[in-house]
């Protein structure tokens, strides 16, 4: 299973955006496990310790789950050998592995390597440079610009698209750049009825995204309360 990685600055929305994912597995019955070191209670999940090792021995005696590591500059780390092997060796198990971090840097490049999914909310430039290199996607450098409950969802090979928890769908490059053309054919239009030479043709509408869930496909929709 796909490795997903949610990275933002605090109060981003990151954590928030988990949590709902996390719901999105119970719907479809799915076991979760949750690494938190600070034991927040909202997360709804079959288990959750801020203890790693508790977390480790259900993981590996496991299969087929979705497992979460909050604040993974702590409950991961960048030299952890012991949280790397989830990522290197979870899919095994059947596991799917989401690493919540302030920071991509926070964790071990390898275990960035095994995510393929990746929520971006509002982040420091030097990350969004890290990220936009490793998923190939300049649009990711623009993250400092994000605000609070927005975020870009991307796939390794795959399209790069904004989104927000509010429920107001963010537009992509590719739809803005259609609005461009829009409000320029209206302009032409105008001009075209007042000089008698006819009407120009319009293009189509921009397109929404898709909803969020555990599956890896990004939403827009969500709580815009308790933002992480």
């Amino acid at each position: 299973m796909a490795h997903v990685l949610i990275a933002g600055m605090t109060l981003s929305g990151k954590t928030t955006l988990a949590r709902q994912i996390c719901r999105s597995y119970q719907a479809a019955g799915i076991e979760r496990l949750v690494l938190d070191p600070v034991a927040d209670p909202r997360w709804q999940t079959d288990y959750r310790t801020s203890d790693q090792d508790t977390f480790l021995d259900w993981y590996w005696n496991s299969r087929q789950c979705a497992a979460f590591m909050d604040e993974g500059g702590e409950s991961v780390g960048r030299y952890n050998d012991a949280m790397t092997k989830t990522a290197t060796r979870g899919r095994h198990w059947g596991h799917r592995n989401h690493y919540i971090v302030q920071e991509a840097t926070q964790i071990a490049k390898i275990i960035r390597s095994q995510c393929t999914q990746l929520y971006l909310f509002a982040s420091a430039v030097e990350d969004g440079e890290t990220l936009a290199r490793a998923w190939n996607h300049p649009t990711l450098r623009e993250c400092n610009t994000l605000k609070t409950g927005e975020f870009f969802y991307a796939v390794k090979m795959g399209p790069c698209t904004r989104h927000s928890l509010f429920g107001q769908r963010s537009k992509t490059n590719e739809s803005s750049n259609r609005d461009n053309r829009r409000g320029g054919n209206a302009r032409r239009n105008g001009a075209a009825k007042q000089n008698g030479t006819g009407e120009a043709s319009g293009t189509g509408e921009a397109s929404g995204t898709g909803e969020a869930s555990g599956t890896g496909e990004a939403s827009g929709t969500g709580e815009a309360s308790g933002t992480g």
